[in-house]
């Protein structure tokens, strides 16, 4: 995983498993993001690494940590790509959802990577109903999971009853 403690605790993550990351902002979610994709790189294996911040602000992060992203991405192991904000992703409605969620599939079936980050999965979960998200989360991580490729999610802690709702879906996905 990179963090020692999870190593210890669990042995590192398996392939073909999801896992999500969860708490408040400034809790070092995304560092653990980050230091996930950097030990996949030092397994040898490659990672996509998806986030909605700004480059610049996500390479901070990994110098906080010791995870270099513009020389992980040179080594081209690491394929680091922005995802768009989450009132953007909303306007485009369920449909455009859905299609952000096959556009994931096809790109790690294409790619391949052992490990895939998503450093802050709110932008996805912007769905008209909760339904609609638990169907399209169930199928990306069925589609994942089939691929061997490990899943590690970040979500903040939730605010109310229906963000409770997405992180209990992605806690049931990730088991």
């Amino acid at each position: 995983s990179g963090v020692a403690a999870v190593d210890q605790q669990w042995g590192g993550l398996a392939a073909g498993h999801a896992y999500l990351l969860t708490g408040r902002a400034g809790s070092g979610r995304s560092a653990l993001a980050l230091q996930t994709a950097q030990a996949a790189l030092d397994e040898g294996l490659s990672c996509l690494l998806l986030s909605p911040r700004e480059p610049n602000a996500l390479v901070a992060i990994g110098h906080e940590v010791d995870v270099d992203l513009p020389a992980a991405h040179g080594t081209g192991r690491l394929r680091l790509l922005r995802m768009p904000a989450a009132a953007d992703l909303a306007a485009r409605g369920p449909a455009g959802l859905d299609k952000s969620y096959r556009d994931l599939i096809g790109l790690v079936r294409t790619d391949r990577p052992g490990r895939v980050v998503v450093e802050d999965f709110t932008p996805l979960v912007q769905f008209d109903t909760f339904a609609r998200f638990e169907a399209a989360f169930d199928t990306l991580a069925a589609a994942l999971a089939g691929l061997d490729a490990t899943f590690v999610v970040g979500l903040g802690e939730p605010a109310n009853d229906a963000s409770q709702r997405i992180l209990d879906v992605g806690a049931y996905m990730a088991h």
